[in-house]
């Protein structure tokens, strides 16, 4: 729509620079580097990325009470601890994230994977063997077709739940 800023190549939000992207939509085809400020597309608003994602330890990133879709089958590298609102990655062709060693990616509100039953949604490590987490509220979150190794799951507050239909937990 009008108010959609779609950007074709990877962008970069540089340090001391600020994007404020509230009351419209992001439609980012490839990588995003937050160096600087970001704030999300709000609820409803739609926000998309192609590519990996970098969060610096110099950055920040408002959520907007938004959802982050990770809206291809590219591979994607997930950098820097982030705490996001609404986190989907949905693709039935199946699609890697590799999170960085030692990260920990927060989920405030709701967690949704979903693969292909043959290519799955794969979350690995970026260095095999070392962890990474998610930490998400409480109550039911939703995994179909996905292959995890090298995670450990956070929970914040009471009875979590992470239904997991299709999919592999790789214990070391």
């Amino acid at each position: 729509g009008a108010d959609t800023m779609s950007i074709a190549g990877d962008t970069t939000i540089a340090a001391g620079a600020q994007l404020n992207a509230l009351n419209g939509a992001l439609d980012l085809q490839g990588s995003l580097g937050i160096y600087g400020a970001l704030s999300a597309p709000g609820a409803g608003k739609v926000f998309t990325v192609g590519g990996s994602w970098t969060l610096d330890a110099g950055g920040s990133f408002t959520t907007n009470s938004g959802r982050v879709t990770f809206d291809t089958n590219a591979s994607a590298v997930i950098t820097g601890n982030t705490t996001f609102y609404d986190l989907w990655v949905n693709e039935s062709g199946g699609k890697t994230l590799n999170f960085a060693a030692g990260s920990n990616q927060t989920i405030v509100n709701d967690l949704d994977l979903a693969g292909g039953e043959v290519d799955k949604i794969v979350l690995r490590s970026t260095v095999d063997g070392s962890t990474w987490m998610i930490t998400v509220p409480s109550g039911m979150k939703l995994a179909t077709d996905v292959d995890v190794k090298d995670s450990v799951a956070v929970v914040a507050g009471a009875r979590p739940y992470i239904l997991a239909f299709n999919s592999v937990d790789q214990k070391v």
